[in-house]
């Protein structure tokens, strides 16, 4: 199990999951961490870098539903969007 799957709480991740979980590719996290510009603080061990990175947030996400018709004569439409969207 690595420090994503257990949510950071066992290790702290390394740059490359760091990277991975934040969507950019690792490359990227270990040329960040070269040049001083990981937006986190990290510390290179050995040939290691570990991210000190907050643990990910466990609130849940809302979305936002926008639909709309253009009359008023298409109102069952919107009704039927709706309740599509929001299943």
């Amino acid at each position: 199990m690595n420090g994503l799957e257990a949510g950071f709480a066992s290790q702290p991740p390394t740059d490359a999951e760091w990277g991975e979980s934040q969507g950019i590719s690792r490359m990227t996290a270990f040329r960040w961490f070269q040049d001083g510009k990981l937006p986190v603080p990290a510390k290179k061990i050995g040939g290691l870098i570990l991210v000190d990175a907050p643990e990910p947030d466990k609130t849940p996400k809302r979305t936002v539903v926008y639909a709309r018709v253009s009359s008023v004569d298409q109102k069952p439409d919107l009704d039927r969007q709706v309740a599509r969207v929001t299943e």
